[in-house]
């Protein structure tokens, strides 16, 4: 019987592998299990986080709603918290400064309405003429309207504007001074509220 060239050419010789198409495979599987390994710890950072979260908002409500900043801040500290208790602290500081400024912006400016106003009224408005001419002012400075200021001139009308100017300008400068001391007693307490947290 003959032989049949094509099984001849359908046998094939000795193969070896191919050492670099190897590594590359192992790399391959080495890359996909480093990939699921960062997608377990990330999953675990995002389990751990939404569970400290958890925690913060229960210590959170377990406070009174009138609990001050430092029992907040102690509290929160007390259970390890060290970051959310410092930022607590600094915003409420930050914000009562804030709120100090707005109020002292105010003062200043109606002290600076309440000087102007007795600066344009004073002793040297005796009649008719020098009250218009301060009267014009004040209604040019926006003390008044033309139709809040009297057009008469009238002296007891303004002994008692000059009179109330000056007071509640004296009242005004006693409270922005006692305004002054609370801002630092406040940053005063702050500070020891801080350092009180950091003890604990």
């Amino acid at each position: 019987m003959p032989l049949n060239p094509n099984i001849a050419l359908q046998v094939k010789g000795l193969e070896v592998p191919n050492p670099l198409a190897q590594m590359a495979q192992v790399t391959q599987i080495q890359n996909a299990l480093q990939q699921q390994r960062m997608g377990d710890i990330q999953m675990q950072n995002a389990l751990r986080e939404q569970s400290r979260q958890r925690e913060l908002e229960s210590i959170m409500s377990q406070l009174s709603p009138t609990a001050s900043v430092s029992e907040q801040a102690a509290a929160l500290h007390k259970r390890g918290y060290f970051q959310q208790a410092q930022a607590l602290t600094q915003q409420a500081a930050t914000l009562a400064k804030t709120r100090r400024e707005e109020e002292e912006a105010r003062l200043k400016a109606l002290t600076s309405k309440l000087d102007l106003t007795g600066r344009f009224f004073s002793e040297d408005v005796k009649d008719q003429a020098t009250y218009d001419v301060a009267r014009q002012k004040a209604i040019a400075a926006g003390l008044g309207t033309a139709d809040e200021i009297p057009e008469v001139f009238d002296p007891a009308i303004v002994a008692r504007v000059r009179n109330n100017a000056m007071s509640i300008k004296d009242q005004l400068a006693a409270r922005q001074r006692e305004r002054e001391v609370g801002a630092r007693e406040t940053s005063a307490q702050a500070a020891a509220t801080q350092a009180r947290v950091a003890e604990q």
